[in-house]
């Protein structure tokens, strides 16, 4: 497993951390909001699976405005 922390410029507020498990990635959004938001994409080779999207509307940007998504 290789864990690659990005901070990007499309994100202001969270983070993304992605660990590449080589057949998929697990990307990890921490919003860094008041209410510490965590929301998780799995990625696979033809489709995306989100859990817990996040609550404010600031965040649900940044979190579908990231380029790599």
């Amino acid at each position: 497993m290789n864990k690659i922390t990005a901070k990007t410029p499309y994100i202001k507020q969270g983070n993304v951390d992605v660990y590449d498990f080589g057949t998929f990635k697990f990307h990890v959004y921490n919003s860094n909001d008041v209410m510490a938001d965590t929301s998780f994409i799995i990625e696979g080779k033809d489709a995306l699976v989100t859990m817990e999207e996040p609550l404010f509307k600031a965040c649900v940007e940044e979190f579908i405005s990231e380029p790599g998504w």
